[in-house]
């Protein structure tokens, strides 16, 4: 998979992550003041960026025999997730 199919992948993954995870946030909150805020992270998150790291550390764990693509991917958001 090359890094254009990949961001594809992965951004539709991390889309729906990050969705779920402000849906959750803003039903908590209840706040308009603060949702905005937290609905605003969306924004952030997807206002650019390559996916390098998460398609590095993909590649780098098929190459050293990895089966688990779909956890590895899960990791994958941890990182994109952090570095923003």
């Amino acid at each position: 998979m090359d890094l254009i199919d990949f961001k594809t992948t992965f951004d539709g993954i991390l889309q729906e992550y990050v969705g779920e995870k402000i849906k959750q946030s803003v039903h908590l909150l209840a706040n308009p003041r603060t949702n905005k805020f937290v609905e605003y992270i969306q924004t952030f998150v997807f206002s650019g960026g390559k996916r390098i790291r998460p398609y590095v550390l993909r590649a780098v764990y098929m190459w050293l025999g990895g089966e688990k693509e779909k956890e590895i991917l899960q990791f994958g958001i941890i990182l994109e997730l952090f570095h923003t």
